[in-house]
């Protein structure tokens, strides 16, 4: 599975004044994946009911999709 793809990179650039602020690699698409799914489940959910296993399905369900992304296509 290939999860290192950045969400939301910044590109090296430089203040209005020239200083250097240099580059960001932003999250990763599986922390962003992940969250995503975190924000969705809490939309519906108690807030109590979000624990340790609620957060690790939405991490499986962030690997599920960059799996499938994937192989998307071959």
């Amino acid at each position: 599975m290939d999860d290192s793809k950045q969400a939301f990179p910044v590109p090296a650039c430089t203040e209005p004044n020239g200083d250097y602020v240099g580059s960001f690699p932003g999250m990763t698409l599986r922390e962003y994946y992940a969250g995503q799914a975190l924000a969705g489940l809490m939309t519906s959910h108690n807030l109590d009911e979000i624990g340790p296993l609620v957060v690790k399905n939405c991490v499986d369900v962030a690997d599920a999709l960059i799996k499938e992304l994937n192989t998307e296509g071959k």
